[in-house]
């Protein structure tokens, strides 16, 4: 039986794709047989400071829309002006 294989783990950070290189990785096992099928990199504190940001640069976009849910149901808090009252 060959064994499965697929994309390697990356970190999805600020919408790129970072590998390991660089980075510390710890090994992904397969449960059947305790092989190393492969590496899953970890963050840095420079990763986490960019996801971060990242993270708050997108809420700030997206706290002003309203969700297909709360457009039609503006009484339950949906619409700022119901949020208010």
């Amino acid at each position: 039986m060959s064994e499965f294989r697929y994309e390697a783990p990356y970190l999805l950070i600020n919408g790129k794709k970072l590998g390991s290189s660089g980075r510390i990785a710890r090994p992904v096992r397969n449960p059947a047989n305790g092989n190393v099928i492969a590496e899953l990199p970890c963050a840095t504190r420079a990763d986490l400071d960019v996801a971060l940001e990242s993270a708050a640069s997108g809420f700030l976009r997206w706290e002003g829309c309203l969700t297909a849910r709360a457009r039609e149901n503006p009484e339950e808090g949906g619409f700022p002006a119901a949020r208010a009252q």
